[in-house]
């Protein structure tokens, strides 16, 4: 990660970024939108609420994000691939913030 960060200081000290730039950031593997729900039900063990419809047209039957760009720029690599490592790892560190605003909250209001 430090070589990562290095190198797109690297770019904005030698004034080569002109303005923001955005990166797709993904592993260049697609997961239906099912397979992302039933997954995060899975490992959240929380209910997720949708509903399906049909395609509207011009929708792509597939998307995937390539994260090309962001390696050639920005020296980045997916370090997780497995549906399962992604959203858990999200999930745990969502958990993880929300536990320490509650802390920080309560801390706060007790005093």
């Amino acid at each position: 990660m430090k070589e990562r960060t290095c190198s797109l200081v690297r770019r904005l000290l030698a004034d080569e970024v002109q303005g923001a730039e955005c990166y797709n950031l993904f592993n260049g593997d697609g997961f239906s939108v099912l397979d992302v729900i039933a997954v995060r039900r899975e490992v959240t063990v929380q209910p997720i609420r949708y509903r399906t419809g049909p395609r509207r047209a011009g929708d792509p039957a597939t998307l995937v994000a390539d994260d090309r760009t962001a390696a050639d720029v920005l020296s980045w690599q997916s370090e997780k691939t497995d549906l399962y490592d992604i959203i858990g790892t999200a999930w745990a560190r969502m958990r993880a913030r929300y536990e320490i605003s509650s802390a920080i909250l309560l801390t706060e209001t007790s005093t």
